[in-house]
């Protein structure tokens, strides 16, 4: 689903909106100066820059050009307060996510689709993101994929539940708010999956 908003992958049918405008030709760069930004599973940084040079390339990847002061205030807002000067092969995994949020960030994105953001992360690494998710979709809407239903429960107001049909992959067959689909789903595949007795 991440893949198809973001502009990655190509649906099969149907439509892909945003705004009222329809995106189904737009590339991922476009929708990107639209207002809808992406992380992915593994944070790949380029890891011949340092911090401050990574930044710099994102706040000058397109314009208006960006300016230092945006990209300190995007690493507020993530509590990403590394040396600037440090190269990004040494930084660690959950650094490495801040350093791609603040470059996400900067750029006043309206979406943030987020694919496992906490993947390899250790469990109070991870708790800090849950907490820095929350405080962004404060001010965004952000969408996350999880095969984790203990942090769907923690941090989603709303959840799609999505499963491999016999015709297609990624069938939704539940939506609706975080209490009704994880506290009384309608669809008994959905209760199986998120009571544990399947998946």
């Amino acid at each position: 689903l991440i893949e198809i908003l973001s502009g990655r992958y190509i649906q099969k049918s149907g439509n892909v909106f945003f705004k009222g405008e329809k995106i189904d030709e737009k590339h991922i760069y476009e929708r990107s100066r639209m207002g809808i930004g992406r992380t992915y599973q593994t944070p790949v940084v380029p890891e011949e820059l340092t911090v401050g040079e990574a930044l710099k390339a994102t706040r000058q990847a397109s314009k208006p050009y960006l300016t230092r002061f945006d990209a300190e205030y995007a690493a507020h807002l993530v509590n990403f307060s590394v040396d600037w000067d440090i190269e990004n092969s040494k930084l660690e995994t959950f650094n490495r996510r801040k350093l791609l949020l603040t470059s996400i960030l900067m750029k006043e994105p309206e979406v943030l689709l987020m694919d496992e953001p906490a993947s390899a992360l250790d469990p109070i690494s991870t708790s800090k993101l849950e907490d820095l998710i929350q405080e962004i979709s404060s001010n965004i809407t952000v969408v996350i994929v999880t095969h984790n239903m203990q942090q769907a429960t923690r941090i989603s107001d709303y959840a799609a539940v999505m499963m491999a049909g016999e015709n297609r992959i990624g069938e939704l067959i539940e939506y609706g708010t975080n209490d009704s689909v994880f506290g009384n789903p309608k669809d008994e595949r959905t209760e199986a999956y998120v009571t544990g007795r399947i998946g």
